[in-house]
């Protein structure tokens, strides 16, 4: 897709942000589990890749992997050429070496990784500037007995549960609107003045932080063998079913959708991190964001007033947040897609926090509905009347969500000490996370009611 004058227009990526520009990457435990478990597991059995990254993976190996499948040349880039002409010489922003070799080669487009930067962008590389707004109210055109929250739920269980041509079919595409499908642009355009005609200018490289920066609407991956083409979620969905699993897949699209309802109704204390308050307040509240310690943002959601940074212990300097709330689902999609692109201006701020909030939801909860079926799917799997222990790696937010589901479908923790749980829920930063693992974490055996 060629770009378009909204996203020309949106300012400079910030400077302040620069070391997200150049690499938001950090080793963790997980780094070292997965070099263990790629030499412990046969390679069939290991795919080091979070789903919002489907033909971008980190990992070296499974992104050739990913290349290999290319038998041709993709199509030109409208913008990447108009790029070139303004800068021949391409920037190196990437830091490593692996980045870099990457840095002019295209990912494989999908479409989980197209909305897959929005949570990245949220979260952290905020100084990019990305825009899903215009992409968001082309969604939203034709379907005027819809509510705009009506139509980004239809899409959306489209691209995760049904086929991507239904879902790309609300699109309603015509060579006008294809600009609309990027969400970022190579270029900034500054407008004409007293002191300078118009200018077109290079934005810093961020092709590694935005992998897809236009919806794939030609070409993508699919789930393999899936015919009418399916995302991977939709392509695990559909084996579920295909295996038997019908009844326990329709009990878990419907806590999907609550899930993401739950999210949106209240998305300042709906999100129990604290990460969209931060956003909201980086985007809409500047002053406030500024002069506040956001290093436990979870914390920050049980405050009415937050302390200055410039004066933590004046109580006249603290700042008032109770009267700041993120809109609910309805009222932001209203606002997202009351923005018109035909008259060449950027969105707002705060439009477009609210769209990146809006798709992280879907997305967020997609994750925790991948790990609820991949558990299922491997359970139907294994002979009948057998005992499955299924071990689930992930951050508090996501465990507790999929331990939800299953409780609601008639598990229990009934004979475990304290509910089940092991260690606690909050940490002091000078505590040792060293645990002893009870008994039945160390004889399997002792977790099933019938032995």
């Amino acid at each position: 897709a060629d770009t378009n004058e909204n996203l020309q227009s949106l300012i400079a990526d910030l400077h302040r942000y620069k070391f997200y520009l150049v690499d938001s990457s950090r080793p963790c435990f997980l780094d070292y589990l997965s070099r263990r478990l790629s030499k412990e597991l046969p390679p069939d059995k290991f795919w080091p890749i979070d789903s919002r990254e489907l033909g971008d993976p980190e990992d070296e190996d499974m992104w050739a992997q990913f290349q290999s499948m290319v038998k041709r040349p993709p199509p030109s880039d409208l913008e990447l050429d108009e790029f070139k002409k303004l800068m021949p010489t391409m920037p190196v922003w990437p830091s490593s070496k692996s980045a870099r070799k990457r840095a002019d080669v295209p990912s494989l487009p999908s479409w989980e990784a197209f909305f897959g930067a929005a949570s990245e962008n949220l979260y952290h590389t905020p100084g990019t500037k990305v825009d899903y707004v215009p992409f968001l109210t082309r969604l939203a055109s034709g379907f005027d007995e819809d509510g705009p929250a009506d139509v980004l739920r239809g899409f959306f269980q489209d691209l995760f549960f049904g086929t991507v041509p239904s879902a790309i079919a609300r699109l309603r595409l015509d060579p006008e609107s294809r600009s609309l499908m990027r969400v970022r642009s190579m270029t900034q355009r500054l407008p004409p003045c007293a002191k300078h005609p118009e200018i077109i200018r290079p934005r810093a490289y961020a092709r590694h932080l935005i992998p897809v920066p236009a919806a794939p609407v030609d070409r993508y991956l699919k789930a393999k063998g899936s015919n009418p083409p399916r995302t991977w979620i939709s392509g695990m969905v559909h084996r579920v079913e295909e295996a038997g699993g019908r009844e326990v897949v329709a009990a878990a699209r419907c806590w999907y959708t609550n899930a993401v309802e739950t999210l949106l109704q209240d998305p300042k204390f709906g999100d129990q991190e604290g990460d969209y308050f931060i956003a909201f307040l980086r985007e809409c509240h500047r002053k406030i964001h500024d002069d506040i310690d956001i290093s436990r943002p979870e914390l920050l959601l049980s405050m009415d007033r937050i302390p200055s940074l410039r004066d933590p212990t004046n109580p006249k300097k603290s700042h008032d947040v109770t009267r700041i709330s993120i809109p609910r689902f309805d009222v932001a999609a209203s606002e997202v897609m009351n923005f018109d692109p035909t008259l060449g201006a950027p969105s707002s701020r705060r439009q477009r926090v609210m769209a990146k909030i809006i798709i992280d939801a879907f997305l967020l909860r997609m994750v925790d509905l991948s790990a609820i079926l991949r558990v299922i799917e491997r359970t139907l799997a294994s002979p009948g009347g057998s005992h499955v222990v299924v071990i689930l790696y992930a951050g508090g937010d996501h465990t507790r969500m999929v331990g939800q589901f299953f409780q609601s479908q008639g598990f229990t923790h009934k004979g475990l000490p304290k509910k089940g749980l092991v260690g606690k829920e909050d940490w002091l930063d000078t505590e040792s996370r060293a645990l002893t693992l009870p008994s039945y974490l160390q004889d399997f055996r002792e977790m099933f009611l019938d032995m």
